[in-house]
């Protein structure tokens, strides 16, 4: 979350891969509405919506510790209904523990392993993308059944019930930008756009099976696992 420093935003977390071993290249352009899908079984390739920075050459872009990454999943996701806080889970457990996929993503034993390598890999990349899914899902299935949508995690500022105005829907943007990667932008900044795109793809599936009780939670939804697929969640 301290990195403001990604090349891109919403591309899936492949690219992180990359720029461990080429961070030289430029960000591909943001992709077009047809491009940006998402539904409960499998969003796809969540496309780039472009940055306005990026990584200096010489840096050597290392991910988040899977310790960091466990403490920090809760504080951007907040609590269940019933009180406790949003984790990942793997069936009934919670999936970055040693014995599920904590020691598998690289956490040290301080046994056999001491210390842990936080380079970007394939298989980070594959475990954030459940990740993101897991998490998203059950902060829309909570707030879904939270009495005012001003005491959600993900539509704070906009009404889900079709009645948002684009000043409620770019303010929720700006505020999810914040929570999750923390990025403060203005209402104008092209991020903004580009989420607001996002947001419009993921609410056009609502007629296609998952959007719960409001056709605007999936396109939060969708948003939300943008955001905690993005290297700017991710790199250190």
């Amino acid at each position: 979350m301290r990195a403001v420093i990604a090349t891109t935003l919403l591309a899936g977390l492949s690219v992180m891969a990359a720029c461990a071993t080429d961070t030289t290249s430029m960000p591909p352009e943001p992709p077009s509405d047809s491009q940006v899908k998402a539904d409960r079984e499998n969003t796809g390739d969540i496309g780039d919506l472009g940055t306005q920075t990026s990584l200096s050459p010489t840096r050597n872009v290392q991910r988040m510790p899977i310790a960091v990454l466990e403490a920090s999943i809760p504080v951007v996701a907040g609590a269940h209904v019933a009180g406790p806080a949003i984790t990942w889970m793997e069936g009934k457990g919670e999936a970055l523990a040693d014995n599920v996929y904590g020691a598998v993503l690289g956490r040290p034993d301080f046994i056999a392993v001491t210390e842990e390598n936080a380079a970007p890999s394939s298989l980070y990349v594959k475990f954030m993308r459940d990740m993101a899914r897991n998490v998203c899902s059950q902060i829309s299935t909570s707030d879904q059944q939270r009495p005012s949508y001003s005491e959600t995690t993900l539509w704070r500022f906009a009404p889900i019930d079709g009645s948002a105005t684009t000043e409620q829907i770019d303010e929720n943007l700006r505020y999810l930008a914040l929570r999750f990667l923390g990025m403060r932008l203005t209402a104008d900044d092209p991020y903004i756009a580009r989420l607001r795109t996002v947001f419009e793809a993921g609410r056009d599936t609502s007629n296609q099976g998952w959007a719960g009780l409001h056709g605007d939670a999936e396109g939060w939804r969708t948003v939300c696992i943008g955001l905690l697929e993005s290297p700017a969640f991710h790199i250190d």
